[in-house]
C-alpha cells in the first residue's frame, strides 16, 4: 500500500504504482531536489512503488530531461536537472506560453516540436501543486507523440558558433538523409521562417564566399575547426533584407 504523509495544507497521499504516474515522477524529482541524502529504500518505501517500477520512473525522468545517480554514502546527486524553472513568469504567463508551445508541436518541424515540448515542461515546472500536475497531464496528453521530445545536440554548437564567431564543419542532408554531405560555413544568424528554424551562414566551399540558408533539423553533425572570425559591421546586409522580409532572428 502506498504511504501517507501531511503536508501544511493537510493529508497529502503520495502516489504508488495504481496512482498518476506523472505525480510520481514529479514526487521524485521535488524529493530528491529537496532531500538528496535520504536512502533510496526510504525514497522507494515513501514513494510506495517496487524496486523495478523505481528504476522504470528513473528512465522516463533521464528522457525528460532530469538524470541523477545514487551511492549509498552520497545519497542521491542530480547529473541533469533540465525542468528546473529558470525564469520568474506568473502563473497566466505559463499558461499562454505553453498553449504557444503546442502551436509550435502542430509544425512538421522535428526541431521546433523538440524545443517546444522541452520548454513546455520547463514552464510547468514552476507551477504550485497539485495544478503544475494537472498542467503536464494535459500537456502530455495533447502531445501524445511528443512525450519523448529532446533537444538535439547540433543545437548547442550551432548556438555557440553563432555567438562566439566559430568557423564550423556540418553535416547537413537538405532534402533528406540519402544527400548528406559535409559543408564548411561561416554561421551568421538563427532564424524563423514558415514555423521552422533556419541557420544563415557563410559558405566557405566556394569561391568567392556565398551567402546561404540551412534548415536547422537537416543539420545532423556539427564540428569545430579551430577558426575564430571576426565579422565587420556590414558582414551580412544580406540578411538585413530578410528580416525586412518578415523573418525573425534568434
Amino acid at each position: 500500500m502506498p504511504s501517507h504523509q501531511t503536508s501544511a495544507n493537510g493529508p497529502e497521499t503520495t502516489p504508488g504504482e495504481g496512482g498518476s504516474r506523472i505525480s510520481r515522477l514529479l514526487h521524485i524529482v521535488q524529493a530528491i531536489r529537496k532531500e538528496p541524502r535520504r536512502s533510496f529504500e526510504a525514497l522507494r518505501g515513501e514513494l510506495g512503488i517496487s524496486r523495478s517500477q523505481f528504476y522504470k520512473d528513473k528512465a522516463v525522468l533521464a528522457e525528460v530531461g532530469f538524470r541523477f545517480s545514487y551511492g549509498k554514502k552520497q545519497g542521491f546527486r542530480i547529473l541533469e536537472d533540465r525542468l528546473m524553472p529558470t525564469i520568474d513568469l506568473s502563473l497566466p504567463n505559463r499558461l499562454i506560453l505553453m498553449l504557444a508551445m503546442e502551436q509550435l508541436c502542430a509544425t512538421d518541424d522535428g526541431l521546433l516540436a523538440s524545443l517546444a515540448v522541452d520548454a513546455g515542461r520547463k514552464l510547468a515546472g514552476g507551477m504550485p501543486s497539485p495544478f503544475r500536475e494537472q498542467v503536464l497531464s494535459a500537456f502530455d496528453k495533447n502531445l501524445p507523440e511528443r512525450k519523448g521530445g529532446t533537444v538535439p545536440k547540433t543545437l548547442l554548437p550551432l548556438l555557440e558558433a553563432v555567438s562566439q564567431g566559430k568557423r564550423v564543419r556540418i553535416l547537413y542532408a537538405g532534402n533528406g538523409s540519402w544527400n548528406a554531405r559535409w559543408h564548411e560555413i561561416d554561421p551568421r544568424h538563427l532564424y524563423l521562417r514558415r514555423r521552422a528554424l533556419y541557420l544563415y551562414a557563410r559558405s566557405v566551399d566556394e569561391s568567392p564566399f556565398q551567402w546561404k540558408d540551412f534548415r536547422v533539423s537537416g543539420i545532423q553533425r556539427v564540428e569545430d575547426t579551430g577558426m575564430r572570425l571576426c565579422w565587420p559591421v556590414d558582414a551580412d546586409d544580406g540578411f538585413s533584407h530578410r528580416k525586412d522580409d518578415g523573418h525573425d532572428s534568434l
